[in-house]
């Protein structure tokens, strides 16, 4: 499916090329009419969008309701819907905030280990700490260590009667193929 505005190109190129309208407008199947629309959108939305891209370059940490707000009060009034694809359009977008992990000066220290199986959980910036690099705190968590995995029996398989024999094989003579031990 080819949108309007591209079959109104299409049908400008073929008239370019020696076609008749009527005739390109019938290979395009486009009304004839539609040849003469002018669409008002861009020049509707070009006042808000540059008033959208002042605001947000001076607020940059709201999004597209708060700013949308701002655009109504200056005379733009528009819903969120519309205000929305005006924000997509102009490619505007929040900046991610910036997620430091800080450490509150009131917050009681870490709790010692009291018993057995008590692991102590280092991230590398608590091993850093360790070494007097950064100053962050350890925390204690109660959890069981982790089990290695348990040991499965091998399960004897027909050849383990004799294997002991095939070894000698090898032994006596280490040049032995297997065509010849067949």
């Amino acid at each position: 499916m080819v949108s309007v505005p591209a079959k109104r190109a299409a049908v400008a190129f073929a008239t370019t090329k020696g076609l008749s309208q009527r005739r390109a407008c019938t290979l395009m199947k486009t009304a004839r009419s539609a040849l003469q629309y002018a669409s008002r959108l861009k020049q509707q939305g070009a006042a808000p969008l540059a008033k959208m891209a002042e605001l947000s370059a001076q607020y940059p940490r709201y999004g597209y309701r708060r700013i949308s707000i701002f655009l109504g009060r200056d005379g733009h009034a528009m819903s969120f819907g519309r205000a929305h694809r005006l924000w997509r359009k102009a490619e505007l977008q929040v900046p991610r905030k910036n997620s430091r992990n800080r450490v509150s000066a009131s917050r009681p220290g870490p709790n010692a280990p009291t018993g057995p199986n008590q692991v102590w959980s280092t991230a590398p910036r608590v091993f850093a700490k360790s070494l007097g690099a950064m100053k962050t705190e350890v925390r204690a968590t109660h959890r069981q260590a982790k089990r290695k995995y348990k040991t499965r029996m091998r399960t004897p398989s027909k050849l383990d009667p004799h294997l002991a024999e095939i070894e000698g094989w090898f032994a006596a003579e280490p040049d032995i193929t297997a065509l010849a031990i067949l």
